[in-house]
């Protein structure tokens, strides 16, 4: 998934590094202190654990419709750190290369940018 997607992550957040970076570190933070918050013995830090968890609830939905495996839903709040380390991958990928490949064709970053411009 992480490799296919490679060219989208960067030009979904508009080739902003910041906004990149920011993800890849809040992503997993997020996820952690989601799952975590139950253990605060708070009635708040139940509710953030099962604000997280509900994540769970449309990926099922889909799931159904789609005719996929119910059960592989319940890991849709687990994808966060994964989905982090995309966004940094393919914003690395796309400025060592200071482009996008697609189909063959090379798409230069600076054109992208100025053009905003999705393969």
């Amino acid at each position: 998934m992480i490799q296919v997607m490679e060219k989208n992550y960067f030009a979904a957040i508009d080739y902003r590094i910041s906004v990149a970076v920011a993800a890849a570190f809040l992503f997993p933070i997020l996820s952690v202190a989601g799952l975590g918050a139950v253990f605060t013995g708070r009635l708040s830090g139940l509710a953030m654990t099962l604000a997280f968890l509900s994540f769970t609830i449309p990926a099922m939905v889909i799931s159904k419709r789609l005719r996929w495996k119910i059960p592989e839903a319940l890991f849709v709040p687990f994808i966060f750190p994964a989905l982090g380390y995309a966004i940094l991958r393919s914003t690395f990928l796309t400025l060592k290369q200071r482009g996008v490949r697609w189909r063959n064709t090379f798409y230069p970053l600076d054109l992208l940018r100025k053009e905003n411009v999705q393969p």
